[in-house]
């Protein structure tokens, strides 16, 4: 019995030891800050992940993954824009993608935030974090001025702008896309895409085109919660083949400045330079089985022919990096799943443009 309750006072003692050391940096804003995977993980979260993807209630990028496995790889360097792991050449080591994890899982376990101890604030270093891109920090001012912000919305219609992902996104549509698209119905820009596809085009942009990247990772000014809220709308509605039932405050077109439909100068790209000889053996590997050996055509189309586009170079490797929605052309890229690496895709691209420049007779 002795023995029994001096292992208990033992356990709690170092429990509360463990507590008072994890609060204790909590209050001291050691750069390391708290030693609890969760509350960690959480301190990571403010740290690296906020910018992007705000609070991790509106965001909740967890629930795409399969168990912290998948979510880590994720966080690694598959899923995200910035690759995080050391080992891709990013920030951090395994320990911190783990409470990470650890926090995202707690808060979706939960479905709420996890109960934390006062937070450190981030390291002084923190501002110069080399894994965010200098042009998140564009000035608003080169942003397309698309009406108020959400401060100065109506305490009603703020609440529902918070609780309806439709709502949300398309109250985003109409300060940022009615510039060019006008309202949805006008533009269905969407129509006979994918969700991805619809994500992917408003993150990154459409090259030769003016649609410009809108993820702040990328120099945009949305979080990736507000792209997929801007996703959410255009997909509900060509599913409902019809307006949205949404508040007409919400999405009244902003006051437009005549200067803002001024053409914009396009994106001048070099021509992709990769080594054909490679591209030739990663070809026949990989590509020849769909569109044949010499190019002809099998169960894709055939690509030893000329394109009436401007740039065949580019188009080719939105084609290849991205694939086809709708056909057996999945995306090829290794950021999306796929088996290209970068390099290995601008080698494939200057094969088949290689071909298209002598097409068969």
């Amino acid at each position: 019995m002795a023995t029994r309750r001096g292992l208990t006072i033992a356990l709690a003692c170092g429990w509360l030891a463990s507590w008072a050391g994890m609060a204790g940096l909590a209050a001291g804003g050691g750069d390391d800050g708290p030693e609890e995977p969760v509350a960690r993980g959480a301190w990571l979260y403010q740290w690296k992940c906020l910018g992007c993807h705000g609070d991790y209630g509106r965001d909740r990028f967890g629930r795409e993954y399969d168990g912290g496995k998948e979510l880590a790889e994720a966080i690694e360097g598959g899923g995200c824009k910035v690759s995080w792991a050391r080992r891709h050449g990013g920030p951090m080591g395994a320990r911190e993608i783990d409470a990470l994890v650890a926090y995202v899982n707690k808060w979706e376990e939960g479905g709420g935030p996890p109960l934390l101890p006062p937070l450190p604030p981030p390291p002084s270093e923190a501002v110069e974090d080399p894994a965010r891109p200098a042009k998140v920090a564009r000035e608003r001012a080169e942003a397309p001025q698309a009406g108020v912000g959400e401060a100065t919305l109506s305490a009603e219609l703020r609440q529902l702008v918070e609780s309806n992902q439709v709502a949300h996104g398309g109250w985003l549509y109409t300060r940022n896309c009615y510039r060019c698209h006008l309202t949805y119905g006008q533009g269905r820009m969407g129509k006979g895409l994918t969700a991805d596809s619809v994500q992917r085009v408003i993150s990154e942009g459409k090259t030769t085109t003016q649609m410009r990247p809108f993820s702040q990772m990328l120099g945009g000014e949305l979080k990736n919660s507000e792209i997929k809220a801007i996703t959410t709308y255009v997909t509900t509605w060509e599913k409902a083949g019809e307006d949205l039932a949404i508040a007409a405050q919400l999405m009244t077109p902003p006051a437009l400045d005549e200067n803002d439909f001024k053409p914009l100068r396009l994106t001048r790209f070099k021509p992709i330079g990769g080594d054909t000889s490679f591209g030739g053996k990663l070809y026949r590997l990989r590509c020849a089985g769909c569109h044949g050996s010499d190019g002809e055509g099998y169960l894709g189309p055939a690509l030893r022919v000329a394109k009436s586009t401007l740039r065949p170079d580019l188009l080719s490797k939105a084609i290849v990096k991205n694939g086809v929605a709708g056909t057996l052309m999945k995306g090829w890229a290794s950021s999306s799943g796929g088996k290209f690496s970068p390099k290995e895709i601008d080698d494939v691209v200057a094969f088949v443009v290689e071909w298209q420049q002598s097409p068969q007779p």
